[in-house]
């Protein structure tokens, strides 16, 4: 889709990924269920990692928190339509810091039901893991559903191995899930999608 556009996330783009967000479907959420996002479970860690989520669409702020405190720190990454509304989302959450300066993610995305395969997806993917090798992210986990096939897809298109199968590794409205962990080294990986 040649309308859309994938870009770093900034503060603009707040309201409408949240608009974009609560929009999705049951099983869109079921699959995409990250706490942050929504209008609507709002509570002291929902504030806390927006204001880490904002903090991070700011090049000079993201670059001191990952200094501090890079567990705060987030890669995020939106499509955009011709609207200027969010359709897509990507995000590495930094988890740890190496003792060789990089830093250890964790990788979350999502499309809009009415956008999905149309390709969004590997544009953000592609975006997101430039955007990890220039941030210094040596290594990006995953966690996805077993049921969660065309994600699967994608996640294995650009290098993620499967790690484990975690038998009730999510739950999610009441529901016990099985997901898969998948991780893939950067600093491996030659090609460069940014």
């Amino acid at each position: 889709m040649k309308e859309i556009k994938v870009r770093i996330m900034n503060i603009k783009d707040f309201y409408n990924l949240h608009k974009m967000y609560n929009s999705l479907s049951y099983t869109t959420k079921r699959f995409f269920h990250p706490g942050f996002l929504g209008f609507r479970e709002l509570s002291i860690k929902w504030f806390i990692l927006q204001l880490a989520l904002i903090l991070s669409t700011n090049p000079i702020y993201s670059k001191i928190m990952k200094r501090i405190f890079p567990q705060a720190v987030f890669l995020p990454i939106v499509a955009i339509n011709t609207k200027n509304e969010v359709v897509g989302f990507a995000f590495i959450k930094i988890k740890e810091k190496l003792a060789n300066q990089g830093f250890i993610g964790d990788l979350g995305i999502v499309v809009k039901e009415s956008y999905q395969g149309k390709g969004i997806g590997k544009k953000l993917m592609g975006h997101l893991i430039g955007y990890a090798k220039k941030e210094n992210i040596r290594r990006i986990n995953l966690t996805v559903l077993t049921e969660n096939l065309r994600a699967i897809k994608l996640y294995k298109s650009y290098g993620f191995t499967e790690r484990k199968i975690i038998k009730g590794g999510d739950y999610w409205r009441g529901q016990i899930l099985d997901c898969i962990e998948m991780t893939l080294h950067l600093a491996t990986r030659e090609n460069s999608y940014y």
